[in-house]
């Protein structure tokens, strides 16, 4: 099924909630893009759909697991070649997803529709100030170090996810 169809007909038999969902498209090819990308559309409370290109299917999960906050938790449906003889489905969580598409050679061939749930609760606040004081921490250092090494110092010393940090700062940049 071709075009914004396959948004819909994905949707249908997610088993994620469809009430409001955002259309993406396709994300960025690159992995550094790619992540500043899904770094804002973490914090998405709707469902969000993505297309994706069987080269790119593997590290587009694994950067949403990279990105995304509890991987472990947050659900994803990956549709590939919907409405086609060899059409299969999995829902799981990020995790799950980045071993099942590498599990088998087959499960990253075909077009890709991929259903990300939206963020399960509100935004913790403390996790936001320990962003904010990771994000202050990165910026000092950055003086003197790369930005890559200033981030995973600054991560390490304030304790939150050094990808979270490293997008955060890349949109700042940008």
């Amino acid at each position: 099924m071709p075009g914004a169809s396959a948004v819909i007909a994905a949707l249908s038999v997610a088993g994620i909630p469809s009430d409001r969902f955002f259309f993406e498209g396709f994300l960025p090819a690159k992995s550094t893009q790619r992540c500043k990308r899904l770094a804002v559309l973490a914090h998405e409370s709707s469902t969000v759909v993505f297309y994706e290109s069987p080269h790119r299917i593997a590290a587009c999960l694994a950067d949403m697991a990279a990105v995304i906050a509890e991987p472990n938790k947050r659900k994803v449906f990956v549709a590939r070649e919907l409405t086609k003889k060899f059409e299969t489905h999995f829902l799981g969580s990020l995790l799950e997803a980045v071993a099942w598409v590498a599990s088998d050679d087959n499960n990253s061939r075909g077009e890709f529709v991929l259903v990300l749930e939206g963020r399960l609760e509100q935004p913790d606040s403390e996790l936001d100030t320990a962003m904010e004081k990771a994000k202050e921490v990165a910026e000092l250092l950055s003086a003197e170090l790369s930005m890559k090494r200033a981030v995973a110092l600054a991560a390490q010393i304030v304790g939150v996810r050094k990808n979270a940090l490293y997008a955060v700062m890349l949109e700042k940049q940008g």
